[in-house]
């Protein structure tokens, strides 16, 4: 019995091809992004948060649901450097709510 060996490139390839998330070790380590993120203000329409310490930049992610449709989407802030603040927006209050949050780090 021969056991068949595919090739990592081949897998990543085909991962690609159909959307799936492939996770990629970088040069970056966890050092060199934000870290002690949190919420300053989380109201019914938008989140603003600040991380405490850096290097990089963050960016907030804040999922709205559509009060009519029940649809959601995400709204995203600027990114900002470690010790400012990103505030994203659902849009219209009185139909959109900010249900969760969650952020993005870039060295």
């Amino acid at each position: 019995m021969s056991i068949r060996r595919t090739p990592v490139s081949l897998l990543l390839a085909g991962a690609v091809a159909v959307g799936l998330p492939v996770a990629v070790s970088g040069t970056a380590s966890a050092a060199s992004v934000p870290s002690g993120c949190y919420a300053t203000s989380f109201t019914s329409s938008s989140v603003t948060i600040t991380c405490k310490q850096g290097p990089g930049e963050v960016r907030v992610a804040v999922l709205c649901q559509d009060g009519i449709t029940g649809n959601t989407e995400t709204s995203y802030g600027p990114w900002v450097a470690w010790n400012k603040k990103s505030t994203g927006s659902c849009g219209s209050p009185q139909r959109y709510v900010a249900v969760s949050w969650n952020y993005q780090t870039r060295a």
